[in-house]
């Protein structure tokens, strides 16, 4: 690739379907683009995805529901399958937490956060941990005074949240506000480990175990550099969700070099299903795109002093 020079154009889809599917449009159509990355959420991108394979442009999404490549050739997903990821924080809860009795709320209009919450449970019910209470809620919900008084009052000792950043710190919140006692453990999923999450939670946040993609501090030389630059340029360390970013653009790049000099369209889809054992940012370094998915490694992060750490046996 070298003398190539790779255009990048950025528009706001405003978390809207409409706009997402605008913006597709007038990506392949108009700009004659030779990749589309994102959106980055699963609605979204589960909304155009079927436009994107109708138009032969390659899709990659950061978005999490497995559903938005099934039974397409052109789109591509850089986050791992939910129970690839999942699994881990369910096996991590049952075997170094080791609660007994479990509680669990999760949003139910949106897809990936359904198959969060069952990988997990299925992990964690399989090595013997009961569930007493079941609280399923919509996205755009904040009230959740009811449902807390609900948890605490049954008493358990680990309450697994399955929500957005924004809306786990509230539940949080309100969980300690009806009494939740400080013994009990708070589990996440990767909404968990996001400065979003911690800016919202504040010292509510401290001690809860969450799933992510990226270890603070970075697992190798190219993760040490990412964080350096990141800090540099935003005066912040770099969550899950901006080491993901990264990763999603390192695949792309690679397989926009493997695709060789003004590539097409094909050759760049074709290029982005052969990434295999690339340096990354994410788990422990290395990443794989097999099925038009990215696959590797996750940790388990825990907040002290009000940063992410991570969690103990990591």
């Amino acid at each position: 690739m070298a003398g190539d020079t790779i255009k990048l154009a950025v528009e706001d889809d405003g978390s809207d379907k409409g706009q997402a599917l605008t913006l597709l449009n007038k990506f392949a159509l108009r700009d004659n683009a030779s990749v589309v990355i994102g959106p980055s959420a699963s609605p979204l991108s589960l909304s155009i995805a079927p436009r994107a394979e109708e138009l032969g442009i390659p899709m990659i999404t950061l978005a999490y529901s497995g559903a938005i490549v099934e039974n397409r050739t052109w789109v591509f997903k850089s986050t791992d399958t939910t129970a690839n990821q999942f699994k881990a924080i369910g096996v991590y809860t049952a075997e170094v937490l080791k609660p007994k009795l479990c509680a669990r709320v999760w949003i139910r209009d949106n897809d990936a956060y359904v198959q969060n919450v069952k990988t997990w449970t299925d992990a964690v019910t399989a090595k013997g941990i009961k569930l007493v209470d079941d609280t399923s809620v919509l996205l755009a919900d904040t009230d959740f005074t009811a449902a807390s008084t609900k948890i605490v009052s049954q008493q358990p000792d680990c309450i697994y949240l399955a929500l957005s950043p924004e809306g786990s710190a509230n539940f949080i919140l309100q969980l300690r506000s009806a009494g939740l006692p400080s013994t009990t453990k708070i589990i996440g999923g990767t909404t968990m480990s996001t400065r979003s999450f911690l800016d919202a939670a504040g010292k509510a946040a401290e001690g809860t175990f969450s799933l992510a993609e990226y270890t603070p501090g970075g697992i190798n030389d190219l993760g040490r550099q990412f964080e350096s630059a990141y800090k540099a340029k935003f005066g912040e360390k770099p969550d899950t969700f901006a080491a993901l970013g990264y990763s999603q653009m390192l695949i792309v790049g690679t397989a926009l070099k493997q695709a060789g000099a003004n590539p097409t369209r094909a050759a760049i889809r074709d290029a982005l299903g052969k990434v295999r054992d690339m340096e990354t940012v994410l788990g422990h370094g290395k990443l794989s795109v097999i099925d038009r998915i990215a696959h590797y490694d996750m940790t388990i992060l825990t907040v002290k002093g009000g940063e992410l750490v991570p969690a103990p046996q990591q």
